[in-house]
């Protein structure tokens, strides 16, 4: 229903198999949001909490916009206002620790259900809401569209395309972050779209991942990052923030 409701904001991955861990696993359908969650609609979760006074939710949920001057130095305080600048609005939220990226998935459901009242089967576990974050496997299986070894979401073993221009946001070098066009985070909606129309699945801001069904605790990240390597942006790449949970640019 929700997916219905913002058709152009949810990918539908039907259901099939594919080989993943060294066996052929099932996936059952279901749908992928066509971008990462942008800093607007981040604000826009905040912003309620506080009118809803809901203040110790906010304080777990918050940007740490100190991040970026933390982990790159001060060269980097002029970004300091990336999550609440307006010019960066459509780029994704970043800087938030797992536990508020689980938070917002539960707002999302509560409010959708207030919305649609025929629906009322939110859980508060951020596993068992119907909006949450993916599990490896299916964030795998989405972006290699249900096919077996497939290297990149985009459908080729190329960070170019035919032109030669680069067609994701990593870094290409080790002393360069111009080169593909961007030199931090862009906008949700840029460079090229998986195969069923999922933008930056690879490269930007790496995608928050449960590792199996049964350890909530057993987190990481897929698909790297805007400072990742063209290893480590590839859909069974090694993942640079295995076991994260804290804020990170």
């Amino acid at each position: 229903a929700l997916a219905k409701l913002k058709s152009e904001d949810y990918a539908y991955i039907p259901s099939g198999k594919m080989f993943y861990d060294g066996e052929t696993k099932s996936f059952q359908s279901f749908y992928l949001q066509t971008t990462e969650v942008s800093n607007l609609e981040y604000q826009t979760f905040l912003n309620d909490l506080i009118i809803q006074g809901r203040n110790e939710e906010y304080e777990v949920a918050k940007v740490d916009s100190a991040k970026w001057v933390e982990t790159y130095g001060k060269g980097m305080q002029s970004i300091s206002t990336y999550s609440i600048d307006p010019v960066f609005n459509n780029s994704p939220v970043c800087n938030i620790s797992r536990q508020a990226a689980e938070l917002y998935c539960i707002w999302i459901t509560k409010e959708f259900d207030k919305f649609n009242k025929r629906l009322k089967f939110y859980h508060t576990s951020p596993r068992y809401t119907y909006v949450r974050l993916p599990y490896r496997s299916e964030w795998c299986y989405a972006a290699s569209n249900g096919k077996d070894n497939q290297v990149y979401p985009w459908g080729w073993d190329s960070v170019k395309n035919e032109k030669g221009s680069y067609v994701v946001n990593y870094k290409p070098f080790s002393n360069s972050f111009h080169d593909d066009g961007a030199f931090h985070q862009s906008k949700c909606r840029s460079y090229i779209a998986s195969m069923n129309g999922i933008f930056n699945l690879s490269g930007n801001v790496a995608e928050m991942v449960y590792e199996n069904y049964n350890s909530k605790e057993k987190y990481g990240t897929a698909g790297g990052s805007w400072e990742s390597n063209a290893e480590e942006i590839k859909i069974f790449g090694p993942d640079p923030y295995a076991g994260i949970s804290s804020p990170h640019p």
